[in-house]
């Protein structure tokens, strides 16, 4: 006698339910940068506060939370932190939509636009950007405050140059026997917003140099340490420091040079190398 066997197949359904909690995302917008008599200056605008994540003032055994916006060295570091003006002190609250309702009655709003100044001399990193940051004060004792939310990478504003000094070069009187090879200089100072490298580069009219107007067959060999401006000088610039440059100019000559006064101009060009 055979036994019937049944076989029962059992589907299993796994239900995958999506939990989520109602939280609120900052987000901070670098707009623009530039350089001012005592340092850089980062403007910011922060554009929304809006649901993604992330918590302030969320611990709930603390009397008073304080959030402030910094200029931090990079994400979370407090080892160097720069303030904007203004700051928001609310008593810790759950929830991310609970801090932006209590900072509203304060005076915060959307879009909320400010700036951080980076001082002459202070640090400055490469990963340099803008966060909100929480402070804390419990019963008895204070509180550090950390950089916390998005950290928003600045930019540095475009470099700026100037040169000052006397920009004509005399070589004087000089007899027909000493022309080639005489002399003359003249100081420059070149100041830079930022440390950094430049190239001064003039112009030439062939191979020998600047020709010399009101005659014939005299040349300027322009050079800045020895080395040809026409092919371009490396210059090091530190950071508001004037940097002083000597533009030397020798006189050559070619074929017959006949008396008489002579002059002429070029350009001096600094760029980025």
């Amino acid at each position: 006698m055979f036994k019937r066997l049944y076989i029962y197949r059992v589907a299993f359904f796994i239900f995958l339910l999506s939990l989520s909690s109602l939280s609120y995302a900052v987000v901070i917008t670098s707009t623009k940068s530039q350089y001012e008599p005592g340092g850089i200056r980062f403007y910011f605008t922060v554009t929304s506060w809006k649901d993604g994540g992330g918590n302030f003032c969320d611990d709930m055994s603390a009397i008073s939370c304080t959030l402030q916006i910094y200029g931090v060295q990079s994400p979370g570091d407090n080892s160097y932190m720069t303030p904007a003006e203004g700051y928001w002190e609310i008593k810790p609250q759950q929830t991310m939509e609970w801090v932006f309702a209590e900072m509203q009655k304060i005076g915060f709003s959307i879009p909320h636009r400010g700036s951080v100044l980076v001082r002459k001399g202070a640090p400055l990193s490469d990963t340099f950007c803008i966060s909100f940051a929480t402070g804390y004060r419990w019963a008895g004792i204070g509180g550090a405050v950390t950089p916390s939310g998005p950290c928003a990478k600045v930019t540095m504003p475009a470099l700026q140059c100037d040169i000052t000094g006397n920009t004509t070069i005399k070589h004087r009187e000089i007899f027909s026997d000493a022309i080639d090879g005489n002399e003359a200089e003249t100081q420059l100072q070149l100041t830079c917003t930022g440390a950094t490298s430049v190239t001064a580069t003039t112009g030439a009219d062939d191979a020998l140099g600047v020709k010399l107007r009101a005659g014939e067959g005299l040349y300027s060999k322009l050079t800045i340490d020895g080395k040809k401006t026409s092919s371009g000088v490396l210059i090091k610039v530190d950071n508001g420091l004037p940097t002083r440059i000597s533009l030397k100019s020798t006189l050559v000559t070619k074929g017959i040079v006949k008396p008489g006064e002579f002059s002429g101009s070029t350009v001096l060009t600094i760029s980025p190398p």
